[in-house]
């Protein structure tokens, strides 16, 4: 393709973080970039410097700081920012962000030609107070600093705040999609050797819901380091109870418990990923606290252009590493929109609208399904998929 189809204007560029991030790093350094090509070489050519000058521009929290960028540039064994003592959730909660944190959405249900959408929203304060009850759960059930959590969870509010949760005590989280079948399930968390699973009790795809008692029944049986599994509700249908408790009741009291931050090192393991499992059993991929922090706010501050008060919505499940990847979009004070179901239900432009319902400004898919637009029979229309008037960014792996 040889035709530009778009360039932002000269107003845009200016208004960029990246134009803001350039910027400063001139002004700290003295030194000239005059054009994204020169800073981007700059990075390489300079590269312990520009992470320190990130993390300074950025401003994470911590409680301690390094005394050394980079050991060696070695891997494996390159170690980042050694003596940094941080939290994640903190670089969440205590940032003092307003407004609403999720809004959250599952697959429409059709009533008489009508889409019936079932919505939820949190405000930061409702994050908050939430991940601290869950906190409180989590140690009460002896869940604390090391020990792994796991999720088989859909795409709703209670997974982030269970994650969360773990991320401020220190617990390392590790989660899968309700699809999942059993043995990849078992493939991936017997590794992991959870002493707690959340799981939700339905998913919802294609028009049709599903129950998963019967997927969870197994897998405890054949995860022996599993003490306790916490039963997270469907929105859109009533919740049987799996395995020893259910959600409100693992969350305890109404009230607002302090939140407390347990500080780890850098490179303490904050998420537990999977190989995909096409050459031999799932391998795990231990990602830390501060590297993930870093540099998911480097893609989506920097690259994603995501400012405070913008809307991100990456169609995703639990089981793909962009869920994780999406929920650092909350460091950065954004309005984080869920969506659980097929994209193309409906039909094959359903999610747009989802988008423009929203008024989401980042709308994050895969190549997979921007391909099944483009190939749609009958063709999506130009103009039918809403105003978009909100939305800025189209991202897509």
């Amino acid at each position: 393709m040889e035709e530009i189809l778009w360039k932002p204007s000269e107003a845009r560029i200016q208004q960029s973080r990246m134009t803001a991030f350039t910027t400063w790093l001139s002004q700290k350094t003295g030194i000239a970039f005059p054009d994204y090509r020169s800073l981007h070489q700059w990075s390489i050519d300079h590269l312990e410097e520009f992470w320190e000058s990130y993390l300074e521009f950025t401003q994470v929290i911590y409680s301690t700081p390094h005394h050394q960028v980079l050991d060696q540039r070695k891997m494996p064994g390159a170690r980042w920012f050694s003596g940094m003592q941080l939290n994640f959730a903190e670089n969440i909660f205590r940032r003092g962000f307003q407004g609403t944190a999720i809004t959250a959405c599952t697959e429409p249900v059709l009533e008489a030609g009508e889409e019936r959408f079932s919505l939820q929203e949190y405000t930061y304060a409702d994050l908050e107070k939430l991940v601290a009850r869950c906190a409180r759960g989590l140690k009460e059930a002896g869940i604390g600093k090391g020990d792994r959590v796991a999720g088989y969870v859909a795409n709703v509010p209670e997974a982030i705040i269970a994650c969360l949760a773990c991320a401020s005590i220190g617990a390392t989280w590790s989660s899968a999609s309700p699809d999942f079948g059993l043995e990849a399930l078992c493939d991936r968390f017997a590794q992991v050797e959870p002493k707690l699973l959340f799981a939700s009790t339905h998913y919802r795809y294609n028009g049709k819901t599903f129950r998963t008692d019967h997927v969870v029944r197994e897998l405890h049986s054949r995860l022996p380091s599993v003490q306790t599994i916490v039963s997270i509700p469907y929105p859109v249908e009533e919740g049987n109870i799996l395995g020893d408790v259910s959600w409100e009741e693992f969350l305890g009291p109404d009230d607002v418990p302090d939140l407390s931050f347990t500080q780890v090192p850098f490179d303490h393991p904050l998420y537990i990923l999977f190989s995909s499992g096409t050459t031999g059993a799932p391998k795990c991929i231990i990602h830390g606290t501060g590297g993930t922090l870093l540099q998911h706010r480097k893609e989506l501050e920097l690259h994603s252009d995501l400012h405070p008060g913008d809307s991100l919505l990456f169609f995703t499940t639990c089981g793909w590493m962009m869920w994780n990847w999406q929920l650092s979009a909350l460091t950065l004070g954004a309005r984080l929109c869920l969506y659980d179901g097929n994209p193309g239900y409906p039909d094959t432009p359903a999610l747009w609208r989802v988008a423009d319902r929203l008024g989401v400004t980042h709308l994050g898919t895969s190549g997979r399904y921007i391909e099944s637009c483009m190939k749609s029979q009958p063709p999506v229309k130009p103009g039918s998929l809403g105003a978009m008037a909100n939305l800025r960014a189209v991202l897509y792996t």
